[in-house]
């Protein structure tokens, strides 16, 4: 074995530890994030008896926080046009659902 390719293959595994690890944060944070506004959206069905998108709005919370986490570490083109689409799919529901309460 060449020295190239021992260099090559040591390149690799750091790589995929780095990989590995961003990935895992991300989901670490997704889920602080997910958990944080699950909390919220009880405390607003407790406050105001609604129970009509609640499960709708974590949904998109969390796809859309996890989709934009990943594309700040990994750079795919894919999480971003996602994180975006679930961010305004998010601002839909969440103003329908302000409406239901105050209305």
């Amino acid at each position: 074995m060449e020295k190239h390719d021992i260099l090559r293959r040591a390149q690799a595994s750091k790589h995929d530890e780095g990989a590995q690890y961003f990935h895992q944060k991300a989901k670490a944070i997704a889920g602080a994030i997910f958990t944080s506004s699950a909390l919220v959206l009880m405390i607003c069905n407790i406050i105001y008896d609604r129970t009509a998108t609640e499960i709708l709005m974590l949904y998109w919370i969390y796809l859309a926080s996890t989709c934009l986490i990943e594309y700040h570490y990994g750079k795919s083109k894919m999480n971003l046009a996602v994180g975006i689409f679930s961010l305004i799919s998010l601002a839909g529901v969440s103003i329908t659902y302000i409406r239901s309460i105050f209305l």
